[in-house]
């Protein structure tokens, strides 16, 4: 059989066969992990394996503070995330309660800054982080949306 492997996970090229190029690219999405695993990267194409000296290691962001933990409901405010693995993953967003709040600058491993949409009126609000399939929204960290 052919496929592409993260250590022991299955990854989807299916979805991805028109970035393939013969001999020097394939693209895929890798599928989920419920850990932190690390492992070789395999390729087995009609039955013959070859297994890369490249490690991948699924990672899980986390979030451990925000700065401001205020600002006005109006929006168009900066709110950085700061944490860990801030910066995995192809797709970010980031929401403040139910409103977008947009990433204004590149990721950084331990931060991140984003600028806060008008919101409804005064709140207080879960901070959730999206990256690719996996949401993060920590237990103690709040938004507050002043009047």
């Amino acid at each position: 059989s052919s496929g592409i492997y993260f250590g022991e996970v299955a990854c989807n090229q299916n979805m991805y066969d028109d970035f393939y190029q013969v001999s020097t690219r394939v693209v895929c999405e890798t599928g989920y992990s419920s850990n932190t695993n690390r492992g070789n990267v395999k390729i087995t194409v009609r039955g013959i394996s070859i297994t890369s000296d490249v490690f991948f290691q699924y990672l899980v962001p986390e979030i451990t503070n925000i700065e401001p933990k205020w600002g006005p409901r109006s929006g168009g405010s900066p709110v950085t995330l700061y944490g860990r693995h801030l910066d995995i993953g192809s797709d970010a967003t980031v929401e403040i309660g139910t409103e977008e709040c947009k990433i204004v600058e590149p990721r950084k491993d331990t931060s991140l800054t984003c600028i806060t949409s008008r919101a409804g009126g005064p709140k207080n609000v879960k901070i959730q982080l999206n990256v690719d399939k996996q949401q993060v929204i920590p237990d103690k960290i709040n938004y507050q949306y002043m009047s």
